[in-house]
């Protein structure tokens, strides 16, 4: 889809080797980039490494630990000596499944916010530099439909971190965009990914309150972060761009209404 205008480019996604990360850093591949996998399964990175070949690195990193991230960066810049993307894709949608906020205790608050709004924020921390000093760069992060009030019912820590992701979007978009980095989010809606058990056992039910009838496929997250990480994009900052086949049109009356059986 995307030819090989990323080619030379160095893309670093979190959380890369499941999911939307996944399929949006095979997408980077093919459009010819130099591809960073930010993972916690080493498993799933080495595996992935040796999948794509090329010129591709694993650095296995916790994205809650500065520490970590900082020696990821080092390791990106030791490599490639660029770093022109950065997907925030690393995260987690529930820690022991829906919970009401009474019950929802301090330290699952606190690993869902580490992992998918701090982690965002230290990633951004540390690529910021360097992007600043090519005067150039593209971040993307994932946050959800959740951020516009499309969770469900038992999920604040995550609507909450997912919300977080849309703010930090825009002022890291209004702090760098005279630097020539621009910073978007994308809020994907349901989407058929292997950490997303809900959607398994719910698929079709949920599919048909959506104006397009079908779940997403990882990959058409992946192709909107692809754009938005592109030159065609490069008047595009501080958006949260909503891939979720409708599910956020307001008062969606016509998910009510019986459809018309096929001819």
């Amino acid at each position: 889809m995307f030819g090989d205008i990323l080619k030379g480019q160095v893309a670093v996604v979190t959380g890369g080797a499941i999911g939307i990360g996944e399929a949006t850093l095979r997408i980077f591949a093919r459009g010819g980039a130099s591809c960073v996998i930010v993972d916690n399964s080493r498993e799933r990175g080495e595996r992935l490494v040796a999948e794509l070949g090329g010129d591709t690195l694993f650095v296995p990193t916790d994205v809650s630990d500065e520490d970590q991230v900082a020696a990821m960066t080092r390791a990106v810049m030791a490599r490639f000596g660029r770093y022109d993307m950065l997907v925030n894709s690393a995260g987690i949608t529930s820690l022991t499944g829906p919970v009401l906020i009474e019950d929802v205790s301090r330290a699952d608050w606190d690993r869902m916010m580490g992992i998918n709004l701090t982690g965002s924020f230290l990633t951004i921390k540390h690529a910021m530099p360097h992007m600043k000093r090519a005067r150039h760069g593209r971040i993307v992060n994932i946050s959800s439909t959740a951020a516009a009030g499309g969770g469900y019912r038992g999920a604040s820590p995550y609507s909450a971190s997912k919300a977080g992701i849309v703010g930090l979007t825009k002022m890291v978009a209004f702090e760098a965009g005279r630097h020539g980095v621009t910073c978007n989010a994308v809020g994907p809606g349901p989407t058929k990914t292997p950490t997303r058990t809900i959607l398994r056992e719910k698929e079709e039910a949920i599919a048909d309150t959506l104006p397009v009838g079908f779940l997403a496929e990882a990959e058409d997250i992946g192709n909107a972060v692809a754009f938005l990480c592109s030159d065609a994009a490069r008047f595009i900052t501080g958006q949260l761009l909503f891939v979720d086949g409708g599910a956020t049109i307001p008062w969606n009356i016509d998910a009510h209404i019986p459809r018309r059986p096929s001819a």
